[in-house]
C-alpha cells in the first residue's frame, strides 16, 4: 500500500512538471534583436521647416536608393563603421513597445524614425 501512494505521489509531481502546451518559440530557434545594415557612408541633416524635430538621413553601404531617417542633429558615426539596426522591448507604463535604433559597436546609438528598410517594409514589420 505505501508504495502504491509513493508511486501516486510521483505520477501527480512528475505530471504537475511537464508542460501542457509546447513552448512560444522552438529551442532550436534563435531571436533576433539586432541586424547588421552596413557600413557607415554618410549623412545629411532634415531642415526643421520639414519637420519638427532633429533629424538626419544616415546612408549605409548596403543601400543605394534607401536611406535610415534617425533623430538627431549632429552624426557621430565615423565613416566605414558597421552599422546595426536593434530592437528593444520597453515599457514606460503598463503595455510595453518596441524601440528601433541604430547604433554601431562602441555603443552611439540614435533611435529611429519612419524610414523603409529592405524594399520598402516599415522597420516595425522586422
Amino acid at each position: 500500500m505505501r508504495k502504491l501512494n509513493n508511486l501516486l505521489v510521483c505520477i501527480l509531481i512528475l505530471s504537475s512538471c511537464a508542460s501542457s502546451r509546447p513552448p512560444l518559440l522552438p529551442e532550436d530557434e534563435l531571436v533576433l534583436t539586432r541586424q547588421y545594415v552596413g557600413n557607415f557612408v554618410e549623412y545629411k541633416d532634415i531642415p526643421q521647416k520639414w519637420s519638427y524635430v532633429n533629424t538626419m538621413r544616415i546612408r549605409t553601404s548596403t543601400q543605394t536608393t534607401q536611406v535610415l531617417v534617425v533623430y538627431g542633429s549632429k552624426c557621430e558615426f565615423k565613416e566605414g563603421e558597421q552599422l546595426y539596426l536593434k530592437r528593444d522591448y520597453t515599457t514606460r507604463e503598463i503595455w510595453g513597445d518596441w524601440e528601433y535604433n541604430l547604433e554601431n559597436d562602441n555603443g552611439t546609438r540614435y533611435k529611429i524614425c519612419q524610414f523603409d528598410f529592405k524594399d520598402k517594409i516599415l522597420v516595425q514589420l522586422w
